[in-house]
């Protein structure tokens, strides 16, 4: 296996917050938003960084403060200049490049009993955005709305991510400590149409695979990354293991079938090609060490092929070309 150190892009300092998640702007090529916290996300403030990848380096655009940590952002599909933010104190922020100079969220979802972990945009209709909490729920919203449109609840435990699917107007995934991942069709109602059992341990991450439509993949706290098809569910497709601690991270690649990414409290990002026929020791195809705390975040870029980049509790954001740290084995 590969191991590297990346360069090329120097590191970007969060001053003193940890990273727990990055996104690649749909609209833009070279630029990203951060979320992050202090204190690791205990107590305290957080803040969305907004920088642009530029001359080899990444230069600070915004800076948004919180009154309390951030643990996930999101890109609107439909504005160039909106995200919205998890937060820790249950709300859900929208904030507004082109009113950046209040500093202030231009609006507020506040339906959740419990900090919010994840926020996704729908990347078919565009015009709703989920999120996911440790209450235990599912709330889908419409920016122009304060009010959820939609409570989903079956999980009986926090509820890590929620994935929409880049091929179906109303399919969601969801990961959760209750160990099971869960598939849902908010347009046909409250019920989930499949829940899959994952095993032993936490599901602490998932997405889905960008070119096959029944295929996505999941992180848990047993070290593993599993990719699976709705169409068998009983079982994982491939059971991939090189991390030492939990994989906390995982995206597929959006411009390929088969690469993947993973990012681990060993402080590590891992590679994967599930394409490769391999002894089942050999492991990821590269693993990347740049970081020396939990690395919470990892991200592909939308426009350019092979760049990857990582936030972690160590206070940096990491961008790299991938291609200059593989090996053939």
């Amino acid at each position: 296996m590969a191991v590297a150190t990346p360069g090329g892009v120097a590191p970007f300092s969060l001053d003193g917050f940890a990273g727990y998640s990055l996104r690649s702007s749909p609209f833009e090529p070279g630029l990203w938003a951060v979320a992050s916290a202090a204190n690791y996300g205990v107590v305290g403030n957080g803040r969305l960084h907004v920088v642009r990848e530029a001359s080899g380096a990444l230069l600070p655009l915004f800076a948004f403060e919180t009154n309390a940590g951030l643990y996930d952002c999101a890109w609107s599909e439909q504005s160039a200049h909106q995200l919205i933010c998890a937060c820790a104190d249950g709300s859900v922020k929208l904030y507004d490049l082109e009113a950046a100079a209040g500093g202030r969220p231009v609006m507020a979802f506040c339906e959740h009993e419990a900090e919010v972990n994840s926020v996704e945009f729908n990347l078919t209709v565009k015009d709703s955005f989920a999120s996911s909490a440790w209450d235990g729920s599912i709330r889908v919203w419409q920016p122009e709305r304060q009010d959820s449109v939609l409570t989903l609840a079956e999980h009986t435990h926090v509820v890590y991510e929620c994935r929409w699917a880049p091929h179906h107007a109303s399919r969601l995934l969801s990961a959760s400590g209750d160990r099971t991942a869960k598939l849902w069709d908010p347009a046909a109602g409250v019920c989930s149409v499949m829940t899959i059992d994952c095993g032993p341990c936490e599901v602490l991450s998932c997405d889905w695979n960008k070119y096959d439509p029944n295929v996505f993949v999941t992180g848990s706290v047993d070290k593993t990354v599993s990719t699976w098809d709705i169409r068998a569910p009983a079982m994982p497709t491939n059971v991939l293991a090189a991390h030492n601690y939990a994989v906390r991270r995982v995206r597929f690649d959006p411009h390929s079938a088969t690469l993947l990414a993973s990012a681990s409290y060993d402080t590590t990002v891992c590679l994967w090609d599930i394409a490769e026929r391999r002894p089942s020791d050999a492991g990821a195809i590269a693993q990347y060490n740049h970081h020396t705390e939990f690395v919470m975040g990892v991200e592909w870029s939308l426009f350019q092929e092979g760049v990857l980049a990582s936030c972690a509790w160590d206070g940096c954001m990491s961008v790299w070309h991938t291609h200059m740290f593989r090996k053939p084995f």
